[in-house]
């Protein structure tokens, strides 16, 4: 047997790019800015309001990607395009480790996260193109849950003894052997592409859920950008303590998506996303007004819980109600509503921030998005639907098994 069939008849190999895809496209791109900008800032090698005018170029970044996402793909192919952002996101980040200035970071993370956006949308529509039906399913868990462990990775490097350049350094060697073995891998894999059968009409619920969709994206901003630069700096902990609360962040993104797989059957079923908001107004009331570190503790544990889950559990509804071309057509909306959501909420927070500059205050409207995207996909229930086509995947009941 040849080595590119193994490759293609081992669902492990798939299930490893998507995971890449979120490990690189948003675990790392996005989640080790947080911990390196409060670094940096306390260093004094960026100015206070550099976090903000990154962070705005970073969220930018990230919906460009997933706007030229599709047409990237229909140009140049879903195997080429992968290619094209694992090695921006790589080049993106070893000139982030030989420059450390705000010009630089801005540019670069620009391009890095428009990299990520993109690999959102790439990384997990290759994954689910192989093996059966049963491992179709499972497979978004395996996916997603590499935000987390981005996360996680880079608090780690971050609490680790070393300076600034040799964290970003290590950070950097992780990319490249991540991006060298994907690149290995994409040179012998295939992909069948299906055609296009035209969008769909979706019913008032799935529009409902897309919309809380996006609020979920905004209100995540001030956790993913500003954390540890609001303990370590605003609430004046130190770096250590933004670090290691970002390593509670990536541990709750780590933990939750096999943790909801389990109890989501028994426990939760149709209420999942509410239980899933409601938990992010925790969070969010915490950070806004209980400035206790062992609080603090607890709400990035459910910001890093919400995270992933709100991708995996949105996209698990969308293919539980919608028949297989709505499901297409909806994620397609809710992926552009999610990152157009995203660089809304940081352009929003960064205007507000330039006008008090405190971080505190950021946390407060994250509340208010977060409230109006509970309202949303509680109002679903006023358009009930129900699977309409024999073609939905496994529900994720199923994909613990």
């Amino acid at each position: 047997m040849s080595l590119t069939h193994q490759i293609n008849n081992n669902i492990w190999f798939a299930r490893w790019i998507g995971f890449s895809a979120t490990f690189i496209g948003i675990g790392i791109s996005r989640m080790s800015f947080t911990p390196l900008a409060a670094t940096a800032v306390e260093l004094e090698i960026f100015p206070k309001e550099a976090t903000t005018i990154i962070g705005a170029a970073l969220m930018l970044g990230y919906v460009t990607g997933a706007i030229v996402a599709g047409p990237m793909i229909k140009r140049l192919g879903i195997l080429m395009s992968l290619r094209v952002c694992f090695i921006v996101a790589l080049l993106c980040q070893v000139i982030e480790m030989i420059d450390l200035s705000v010009f630089t970071w801005q540019f670069t993370r620009f391009f890095y996260n428009a990299a990520g956006g993109a690999l959102m949308v790439t990384g997990p529509v290759l994954a689910v193109s192989k093996g059966t039906s049963t491992q179709k399913a499972k497979t978004p868990l395996w996916s997603f849950v590499g935000i987390g462990i981005g996360a996680m990775v880079s608090a780690t490097f971050m609490l680790l003894p070393l300076n600034l350049l040799q964290q970003q350094q290590l950070l950097s060697v992780v990319v490249f052997a991540s991006v060298g073995f994907n690149l290995f891998l994409l040179s012998h894999i295939t992909y069948e592409q299906k055609k296009s059968t035209g969008k769909a009409n979706l019913p008032a619920a799935a529009y409902c859920v897309i919309a809380g969709y996006a609020m979920a994206a905004a209100c995540f901003v001030p956790g993913s950008v500003y954390l540890s630069d609001y303990a370590a700096n605003e609430l004046k902990w130190g770096s250590q303590e933004g670090s290691t609360l970002w390593l509670f962040f990536g541990i709750g993104g780590l933990l939750s998506t096999p943790l909801i797989s389990k109890i989501y059957p028994r426990y939760l079923n149709g209420s999942a996303l509410a239980v899933l908001f409601s938990s992010k107004v925790i969070a969010l009331t915490i950070f806004s007004f209980f400035p206790n570190k062992f609080a603090f503790y607890i709400a990035a544990l459910l910001s890093g819980f919400g995270l992933p889950n709100i991708v995996l559990l949105t996209s698990n509804w969308l293919r539980e109600n919608l028949s297989q071309d709505q499901f297409s057509s909806a994620w397609q909306i809710a992926t552009m509503c999610f990152s157009s959501g995203q660089a809304v909420s940081a352009l929003i927070l960064a205007f507000i921030f330039d006008w008090v500059e405190v971080y505190q205050t950021l946390f407060v409207v994250a509340l208010g998005f977060v409230l109006i995207g509970l309202t949303l996909v509680n109002a679903r229930f006023l358009f009930p639907v129900g699977q309409n086509s024999e073609d939905i995947s496994t529900p994720l009941n199923q994909q613990a098994s």
